[in-house]
């Protein structure tokens, strides 16, 4: 995720704010990609011009803050629920996996 700037988050706050005035409304998986396309669909809008470089800043920005949700929030709750509930890996097979094979 870029680190923006307080400014540019000042800039932003706005639109923010009504989103977690209205985080209900985004109640279903559906409702959360359309929004997500809408706001990639205004940046093509200002950018005026449908090419592959316009199209690929899209899905990469979408992409850049997939891995950072998935960094920031899934991982570290994937490694929470190991220590609840155990590794389901064997610690052998992580060792081989790590260490490679043995000649």
């Amino acid at each position: 995720m870029p680190y923006i700037s307080k400014e540019e988050r000042e800039i932003l706050a706005p639109i923010t704010d009504v989103i977690f005035r209205n985080y209900k409304l985004i109640s279903r998986k559906g409702r959360l990609n359309y929004l997500i396309c809408m706001l990639a669909m205004a940046r093509l809008f200002e950018l005026q011009l449908v090419n592959y470089d316009n199209v690929s800043e899209m899905v990469d920005a979408v992409h850049d803050a997939e891995a950072e949700l998935r960094r920031r929030l899934l991982d570290k709750y994937e490694d929470l629920a190991i220590l609840r509930n155990g590794d389901v890996f064997h610690p052998l097979i992580l060792k081989k996996i790590f260490e490679g094979k043995k000649k």
